[in-house]
């Protein structure tokens, strides 16, 4: 099979410089800014990537819990149902009995071996064939999974490793420098996209209409370079009615003058926020607590409201708002920032109160029907409650 072209607009050259590093089995570090699209430049790595014949294992960080379960989760994921039989004493020696009871068990009853674990299965994985183990969002890591990370180093096989930077440029983040000051890594920083690039990206989007040059000049002059920041710019213009479709071009409309542009990214979110009523606000808030994904069901539970009229409300905002979007088993907020924007805002009492409460209503639902034992687990650690919590984390691994 041939390898796929990328498709991500305006970073060929950055594709360039982190296959060359991969291709020579060293790991690379990719920083820059939110909304200017590491994420998607992951995404688009691993694609071509595994067109090549490469095994990627994808892995965000999360907020809270830290890496160890869901990084083990994913190489036991990439291993297959059969991935005891790897843990052989011809291998490992008397570690097989360990690593058969992690693979049977779960990390969790045995995470003072988590590194070894981790640093065992990506072995196995690599001599089986090329690899690469990509971890996104490390602002996220705390003092274990530094400490997990450093362990890897030298890692059996490529890390591709992303940081969220505060500002463009700004020092690296302490917790990276613990882990050997990064002499490990090739630095590859995202820049702002070049104006053509923008524009290209505005097209896609508009999906059919050319746009006219004033409209993209002052969504490009405003974005700063941010993919997203300029997609989020352009849908504020058309949501307020400044822009309209006129014979096939996207041109100013009535509202073009009177419109201002938000001055960040965060600043649509918070534009958004303060929009809805009071009873949204109420959902989201159960939602940003539940997590970036979320399901009506819990929110209406949670909410004392009617399911079909949580429903209801929650295909309202993604219709008139997009702070939300429809997935396979629920929702999802649109942009990470803007579960943060609604999170922040719940007061830590009350945050408790709702992982306290999800924590219940999802126990009681997984007979009827399954549920992540992760985000129940989740819930009750935030709930100031981990004995309730380990049972279902360990049953994650299972």
């Amino acid at each position: 099979t041939q390898p796929t072209a990328s498709t991500l607009i305006g970073r060929d050259d950055e594709i360039a410089q982190i296959r060359e590093a991969l291709d020579e089995n060293e790991s690379v570090l990719i920083t820059g800014a939110s909304g200017i699209g590491r994420t998607a430049l992951l995404a688009d790595l691993a694609a071509t990537g595994r067109t090549r014949g490469e095994t990627w294992i994808p892995v965000t960080v999360p907020p809270t819990g830290g890496l160890l379960v869901p990084l083990f989760t994913a190489l036991k994921d990439a291993l297959g149902d059969d991935a005891a039989i790897h843990a052989t004493e011809a291998r490992f020696g008397t570690g097989a009995t360990l690593l058969n009871e992690v693979l049977e068990a779960g990390i969790e009853a045995h995470r003072t071996h988590g590194p070894w674990v981790i640093r065992e299965l990506l072995r196995v994985l690599s001599e089986a064939g090329p690899t690469i183990l990509a971890l996104d969002d490390l602002h996220h890591l705390d003092d274990e999974d530094t400490a997990l990370i450093a362990k890897l180093n030298p890692a059996p096989c490529p890390l591709l490793l992303s940081l969220r930077e505060g500002q463009p440029g700004q020092p690296l983040d302490p917790v990276l420098q613990a882990i050997g000051g990064g002499d490990f890594l090739r630095r590859v920083h995202l820049e702002g996209l070049p104006p053509e690039s923008i524009y290209a990206v505005l097209e896609l989007h508009a999906g059919g209409p050319r746009i006219e040059a004033a409209v993209a000049d002052r969504v490009i002059q405003q974005a700063g370079g941010s993919p997203l920041f300029a997609l989020e710019l352009l849908q504020h213009l058309e949501a307020t009615g400044a822009v309209a479709v006129k014979e096939g071009v996207l041109t100013p409309a009535q509202a073009w003058g009177q419109t201002e542009l938000p001055q960040r990214l965060q600043d649509v979110a918070a534009r958004r926020l303060v929009q809805l009523a009071p009873e949204d606000r109420e959902l989201l808030d159960v939602a940003a607590v539940d997590g970036e994904h979320f399901d009506g069901g819990a929110v209406a539970a949670l909410a004392g409201r009617p399911l079909l009229e949580v429903l209801r409300s929650l295909q309202r905002m993604y219709r008139e708002g997009r702070l939300i979007q429809p997935h396979e088993h629920g929702y999802r907020f649109a942009h990470p920032l803007i579960r943060d924007a609604v999170y922040d805002e719940v007061a830590p009492e009350m945050r408790r109160a709702l992982h306290l409460g999800l924590a219940e209503h999802l126990e009681a639902r997984q007979d009827r029907h399954p549920i992540d034992p992760a985000r129940i687990g989740e819930h009750w650690i935030q709930a100031g409650d981990p004995t309730r919590a380990r049972l279902h984390l360990i049953a994650a691994m299972g």
